[in-house]
């Protein structure tokens, strides 16, 4: 489930060159990933009711990733000029597509120089119907 999530796939490619695209939209496909992170942690603590258990750092992720990015493309790109022009959101989305994956590169080259490990951080008291087999990778 996450990477089909993270994968950049032909629905996700459609939907950031549709030209009936916002400033929300931007901040949705840009903040993607985190978004995906969200998704997977929730998928393991979620139970019946919709609380955020032990995802408040995923969500707290997404929340700023989204609000820095629609910010961004507002500062920079004023309504009546986006709404005149309906190809700027998909060509400002694969800049900054592009951007993005140039900074992921960096990091993983410095990453990897120093030894480090990305994890996903999920709260093990809140997992729920989890496989014994499961248990020792969280």
């Amino acid at each position: 489930m996450y990477s089909l999530c993270t994968t950049d796939n032909n629905y996700w490619k459609h939907f950031r060159n549709s030209e009936n695209l916002d400033p929300d939209s931007v901040s949705l496909v840009l903040c993607k990933d985190t978004g995906c992170d969200l998704m997977y942690c929730q998928a393991l603590t979620v139970k019946g009711n919709h609380e955020m258990y032990g995802c408040v750092e995923q969500y707290e992720n997404f929340r700023s990733c989204y609000i820095k990015e629609k910010r961004k493309f507002n500062f920079f790109h004023k309504e009546e000029e986006w709404l005149n022009n309906r190809n700027l959101i998909p060509e400002y989305i694969e800049k900054q597509l592009v951007k993005i994956k140039e900074e992921k590169m960096m990091e993983k080259e410095d990453g990897l120089a120093q030894g480090d490990i990305k994890k996903i951080k999920v709260d093990q008291s809140k997992l729920v119907d989890l496989p014994k087999k499961m248990e020792g990778y969280f």
